[in-house]
């Protein structure tokens, strides 16, 4: 299926292709010269010839839309045509078709206005997937310095369609060619990795594909089934669990600020118990713990982690993971004081020792009910509110820590109030444990 994108993409060819034969015409009558009949299509998918000798330049049809090709194939031909364009044209927004000026020295070769001689000894380096033939410059190109964009483009489309008609070594080289120009392209980059023989090279691409975009489940379900017997984690994947874990950690986040404010808005007064802010937040569908999926628990991730403690990527991309950015308003958390950040603290504090208190007081049929992998969820719901009560905006607390970072370590009620919080938070941890063991 073609996206909205390619059908305006299309039509733009088209009036290019149209342009491009009238500039054949002209150098026919100027020069003698023959016109070639290029393979196209329009924008129904037909193929069909653009006219050559008679004068009338007009597409004639060849082919009924019920007989066109398969639209990958079509697809296919589409992007190494595109390549084509690029490897043997001089882009120039200031070109006008309308007026052509061809070198007298070379009818092959068109001098551009206000086009330098460096212009025009532009080449590429690499082969072009049709050839070379083509030679002038599209009506309404984009600037020179954006071809390399649109290269990157037409390399990768070209992989996927290879890879469609199963030429997977092709696509993979083509995959290749478009991350030498852009190396942090997620789909040449998954392309390449989905079309790899070598394991250790596809874990490789795949990994650094789903770091790059951790809504790619594709790429990690494609990596998890690659590295099907490994033992080891390398570098790559130890920065795409990172990615995941982060994901997940603001999709719950988010959920539960949400969660929060319709809370906020029914005007309920009285508060949340455990068991009632559990029950809110499995209605809410949260993703579920993503070190599952890798058979990794929580001990084991940090111990995986301690093997990169030396990696500078792996430790930058570890204190995002454990402090994410604020999702507030700078504006508000500039006129929070430090009398107030504390305050969300100890508040936050107080609601964990009644979470401890409440937890370890359930009877077994509630213990049954209550599913473990939530209760961090169900805490921020509570600390939430909590905050919300203070008439501060739970969101820009982060933000207003990180404006105030070297006052804050300056304050010993903050310090205390953070280990306090710290401290509350393990004995949560190890009470689910110890229950998740019962």
């Amino acid at each position: 299926m073609i996206s909205p994108s390619d059908s305006e993409q299309a039509e733009k060819e088209q009036k290019w292709l149209w342009t491009w034969h009238q500039q054949k015409l002209q150098k026919e009558k100027l020069f003698g010269q023959k016109a070639s009949n290029p393979w196209i299509r329009d924008l129904s998918g037909r193929p069909y010839f653009l006219g050559q000798t008679t004068g009338d330049s007009r597409p004639r049809h060849l082919l009924p839309s019920s007989a066109a090709p398969h639209m990958a194939v079509t697809h296919f031909c589409t992007e190494q045509r595109r390549a084509f364009q690029l490897e043997t044209s001089v882009c120039s927004s200031k070109y006008s078709p309308s007026k052509p000026r061809f070198n007298k020295r070379s009818s092959e070769n068109p001098v551009l206005p206000n086009q330098s001689g460096a212009d025009v000894a532009v080449k590429r380096q690499h082969s072009s997937p049709l050839g070379s033939g083509l030679t002038a410059a599209p009506q309404g190109c984009a600037p020179f310095q954006d071809v390399r964009k649109e290269e990157v483009r037409i390399w990768t489309n070209l992989a996927l369609c290879q890879k469609k008609q199963g030429r997977v070594g092709d696509a993979a080289s083509s995959a290749s060619r478009a991350l030498e120009l852009e190396p942090y392209n997620v789909k040449a980059r998954f392309l390449r990795g989905s079309c790899q023989p070598d394991a250790r090279e596809a874990i490789e691409d795949l990994a650094k594909a789903f770091t790059l975009e951790p809504t790619l489940m594709e790429a990690k379900r494609e990596w998890l089934l690659r590295r099907k017997g490994e033992d080891t984690w390398t570098k790559a994947e130890v920065l795409a669990i990172m990615a995941d874990v982060t994901r997940v950690q603001q999709c719950v986040q988010e959920a539960v600020s949400l969660l929060g404010q319709t809370h906020l808005q029914s005007r309920e007064k009285e508060p949340l118990s455990l068991m009632e802010a559990h029950e809110l937040v499995r209605t809410q569908g949260l993703p579920k713990d993503p070190l599952k999926d890798y058979g990794l628990s929580t001990e084991t991730f940090h111990e995986l982690l301690g093997t990169y403690q030396d990696e500078p990527e792996v430790i930058l991309r570890a204190q995002q993971m454990m402090h994410p950015p604020g999702r507030g308003d700078r504006q508000r958390a500039r006129q929070m004081t430090i009398e107030q950040i504390v305050q969300t603290h100890e508040a936050m504090g107080a609601v964990l020792r009644r979470m401890l208190e409440e937890l370890r007081a359930l009877d077994p049929a509630q213990l049954m009910r209550l599913e473990l992998q939530l209760l961090e969820a169900t805490a921020e719901l509570l600390s939430y509110l909590e905050v919300s009560a203070l008439q501060i905006h739970p969101e820009d607390v982060e933000e207003a820590i990180s404006m105030n970072e070297y006052q804050l370590q300056n304050n010993p009620d903050f310090m205390k109030s953070s280990e306090d919080l710290a401290n509350l938070m393990q004995e949560l941890l190890e009470v689910t444990e110890q229950l998740r063991a019962a």
